[in-house]
């Protein structure tokens, strides 16, 4: 009896904590959801695709993120959101905000019309870290619910396939945009030990080995820097000696520069297009298991009619949004395509996580 009565006590304190669990992990699984939609949307900024339009939509999706962020920690009425009690969770949320404060300031100079690639570099460089913390929040929010574990679960990852839909088009963009090729030259001239740092990078990778193309043009960058470091021993201190090693230099560091940055940027495109392969196929896997059910992911089969039928609409999307994903398409018809089967899929997901979320015990 007495133990019933604290068993009680213990569900009402964690209904208390945490008010409606399965809005909670739905709308903290939104924020991992707008990391990616936020830098998907300042990436068709920089490439000059509906500029006012996704302005405005950027501006959107950073208030949304504020005014989430702020009602898993105070509360929100409208959002049906409870104040966050739970000392872990809150020190998961600290570590988010940390990590946003920086990411949104970058992001509003997006907005405001700035189109350094600097600030797309920072954003390149922190979506996937401001991601990473909120992920850990969300399945903090989940593994401490008191609702069945599947369903906990499968909210999750309904939520989940949102942000790769975003994350798959943020990638798409990253391809399309050659956001890496454009090295600070500045910093290639600085001097003979950043070539050296880059070359042994280089030669280190056993993927860049395995190009033809990259190994060749490795080759070409060796012979030039052992050619000028033969230069720079024949140098005697004469004018003419010093003006002609000068000029060499020049030529060198040209040289290098243009063929460094072919390198750098093939390498990266690389990079890009593996890691969208791979969210394609991670949004496939979850998809199937929201269908079908999945043991291994913890997903259950979907019952609910009205959920089967949203199902099979994004699996109906992703037939046509696959080829381009799988192939990193950025042709400018496949990124128009791309971009309209990618809200639409958006749209359907937010409409399968909250039938789920809407699901009684």
């Amino acid at each position: 009896m007495k133990r019933n009565l604290i068993l009680g006590c213990l569900v009402v304190i964690s209904t208390n904590l945490f008010g409606d669990i399965k809005t909670t992990i739905n709308l903290a699984g939104k924020e991992r959801m707008l990391t990616q939609k936020m830098s998907k949307e300042a990436l068709l900024i920089a490439r000059g695709i509906d500029i006012k339009a996704n302005e405005r939509r950027l501006l959107d999706s950073v208030k949304l993120f504020d005014r989430i962020l702020n009602g898993l920690y105070y509360g929100d009425k409208n959002l049906k959101l409870e104040k966050t009690k739970d000392r872990e969770i809150l020190k998961g949320l600290n570590r988010v905000k940390r990590a946003w404060i920086p990411f949104k300031k970058n992001i509003l100079l997006i907005a405001d019309g700035k189109r350094d690639k600097r600030i797309l570099e920072f954003i390149d460089k922190k979506n996937m870290e401001l991601l990473n913390l909120i992920n850990i929040v969300v399945e903090m929010y989940r593994d401490k619910s008191s609702i069945e574990p599947q369903l906990a679960q499968t909210i999750n990852l309904a939520g989940k396939e949102r942000m790769l839909s975003q994350k798959m088009a943020k990638e798409l963009l990253l391809i399309a945009n050659n956001l890496k090729s454009d090295k600070n030259i500045k910093s290639l001239k600085s001097g003979g030990e950043f070539f050296k740092k880059t070359l042994n990078r280089l030669i280190q990778n056993r993927e860049n080995l395995k190009d033809k193309e990259i190994l060749k043009r490795i080759v070409h960058i060796q012979n030039l820097w052992l050619d000028y470091q033969k230069k720079l021993v024949n140098t005697d201190f004469t004018t003419e000696s010093r003006k002609e090693t000068k000029k060499k230099q020049e030529e060198v560091v040209e040289e290098l520069t243009r063929e460094l940055l072919f390198i750098a940027n093939k390498v990266d495109n690389k990079i890009y297009r593996r890691e969208l392969k791979e969210t394609g196929r991670e949004f496939n896997i979850i998809l199937k298991g929201l269908i079908d059910g999945n043991s291994t992911l913890g997903l259950m089969r979907a019952t609910n009619p009205k959920i089967i039928k949203e199902l099979k609409s994004a699996k109906g999307i992703w037939e046509r949004y696959r080829p381009i994903i799988y192939e990193g398409n950025i042709s400018e018809e496949a990124l128009k395509r791309s971009l309209i089967l990618n809200n639409t899929l958006l749209e359907n997901m937010e409409r399968v996580v909250r039938l789920y979320s809407n699901i009684e015990e």
